[in-house]
């Protein structure tokens, strides 16, 4: 047998079922207007508990002081149609509160749609603020949603202006995770508009977490951090919005319209996030970890290395498309991200490729100066055995290379060397001992480079040490003719330089055939050199 509900009215307000809801104050039914002023249906609400009715009357006043504003509810209708004691009032029909929209499998909000969503949720408590309204109940289940559109609702517990408190001293009120914490104990009479501002820091949170919440100021903590939940550093941007609305301290917090202008500015920063501009360029990098060639060839320095994180991260495969455009996007902001993405996926990349793109990361190493030495070792040697001069001119750069193996391929190909490389791979011969160093050494002294420093051929020379080397120092200081010569002081300084300088100047003063101020120079040079050999041997 079926039990058919009673039918209830309130004055023109008809509803054929019973309550569907029930209220911190009262009974919520479906109700119809019989007077047909107003189409489709509505939502009446009866307070429940006479003790109540002024907190409820409070609310009736709130709702109907307001003008009309487009993200908070309005009334249609009140009044005590039955009982005094039990008054009414009829508002428009949700379609569910935000708790049950965030909820909603089939509502996947984007970032952006959050935060457009959370600006106008704030728009509607300004509006209240703006009117000396203070709501102090703000939570999702107070938000209601009309076809994806929020509207502030339940005023049972807000203050008005001036008007006396409704609310009994020591009465903590407030939503229970939303609550700001001067209103935790009900004794802080002082209540004003931040203790709105501290909800709504909360809603944002709700929002951008798929539905999360917790207690007082944890978004910190890693376990509430929503860059960790989302695993997403973009979401590191919204702490600064929580810094200034879940803070304990009230007078730290924003007000509405600076809450409004804050999401306006993280908005800008999230967009323009390189990890939001990646996603842009390639809206299917999160699932494939890669892109077209067309794709890649888009991306700027930022966003490669956002990528091959990515890729890092998920241990993605080699991919054919990456390598094919990384010579062009190697670069200094992006030389680490691709040594690692080189390291990584190093099996599947034959040799030719990974000379040439090893030949334009070593023009960055000091980038890359965190390989260990045998690693930096494997990386240099590719660069050097490709057949391009680009790789060769770079390791002849490298400061402290002192690999004798390296060094010998490089000084075989000294004739492909630009002057700087070719003035470093000199300064390195000047205290390095490598296979065909004195080759190197006179290919250099024969061949005229504007920038280039016979002090560190004459040092190398030195360090050399052969009876063929000593001979052709000799040949260069012979054809000195005046110690004033602008050069002279340079030849000088690489005996100096040269760490074996002590033991080789003497078989270089038996060469004979100087300029006599040379030569004496040579003899005072001698003298000094055996003076500090025999201050070390002290």
């Amino acid at each position: 047998m079926v039990v058919k509900s009673k039918v209830r009215k309130w004055g023109k307000w008809e509803a054929k079922e019973n309550s569907f809801a029930r209220g911190g104050q009262g009974l919520v039914y479906r109700v119809r207007d019989t007077s047909c002023m107003h189409s489709g249906v509505f939502v009446l609400k009866e307070l429940l508990n006479p003790k109540r009715n002024e907190r409820f009357s409070n609310e009736i006043k709130a709702i109907t002081s307001l003008t009309e504003h487009p993200h908070v509810i309005d009334i249609i209708d009140y009044g005590a149609y039955k009982d005094p004691d039990k008054p009414t009032y009829v508002m428009p029909e949700a379609d569910n509160n935000l708790e049950s929209y965030i909820n909603d499998e089939a509502v996947k909000l984007s970032v952006i749609e959050c935060l457009s969503l959370f600006q106008k949720i704030v728009s509607g408590v300004e509006h209240l603020h703006n009117n000396k309204i203070i709501h102090r109940d703000i939570k999702p289940d107070n938000v209601l949603m009309f076809s994806g559109e929020p509207k502030i609702s339940d005023f049972g517990l807000c203050l008005i202006g001036d008007m006396p408190r409704v609310t009994e001293t020591q009465e903590a009120v407030g939503p229970r995770y939303y609550m700001a914490p001067e209103l935790e104990d009900g004794f802080f009479l002082d209540v004003d508009f931040n203790a709105d501002i501290y909800s709504l820091g909360k809603i944002l949170y709700f929002l951008l977490s798929g539905g999360k919440v917790f207690s007082r100021e944890k978004y910190k903590l890693r376990h509430w951090s929503l860059s960790e939940i989302k695993g997403d550093r973009r979401y590191e941007i919204f702490n600064l919005v929580f810094q200034k609305t879940i803070v304990e301290n009230r007078h730290q917090r924003l007000t509405c319209n600076e809450l409004i202008n804050e999401i306006s500015e993280v908005r800008k920063k999230y967009l323009n996030h390189p990890i939001t501009t990646l996603e842009n360029k390639i809206p299917q990098v999160h699932t494939s970890y890669d892109g077209t060639i067309q794709q890649l060839s888009t991306l700027d320095e930022s966003e490669w290395n956002e990528l091959l994180k990515i890729r890092k991260i998920n241990n993605s495969k080699h991919s054919e498309s990456i390598i094919s455009v990384a010579f062009d996007a190697i670069t200094k902001k992006t030389a680490e991200s691709f040594l690692y993405e080189l390291n990584r996926c190093h099996e599947e990349i034959n040799r030719e490729k990974m000379s040439i793109l090893a030949s334009k990361l070593i023009m960055f190493h000091s980038e890359i100066a965190f390989l260990n030495e045998a690693a930096l070792r494997n990386l240099i040697y590719l660069a050097v055995k490709h057949e391009c001069s680009m790789g060769v001119n770079a390791a002849a750069k490298i400061f402290n290379l002192k690999d004798p193996e390296i060094l010998s391929m490089i000084a075989s190909r000294v004739d492909e060397l630009e002057s700087e490389s070719l003035e470093h791979l000199l300064m390195l011969s000047a205290s390095c001992s490598y296979p065909d160093r004195i080759e190197m050494l006179l290919w250099a002294l024969n061949h005229e480079h504007s920038k280039i420093s016979k002090g560190f051929i004459v040092a190398g020379l030195m360090h050399e040490g052969s009876d063929e080397a000593i001979d052709r120092v000799a040949e260069i200081f012979r054809e000195v003719k005046s110690i004033e010569e602008e050069e002279c002081s340079e030849l000088f300084q690489g005996i100096a330089l040269s760490s074996k300088a002590h033991s080789n100047i003497k078989k270089l003063i038996e060469r004979g055939g100087y300029n006599y101020d040379v030569g004496y120079s040579l003899e005072i040079l001698s003298e000094l050199s055996d003076k500090v050999s025999d201050v070390d041997k002290k």
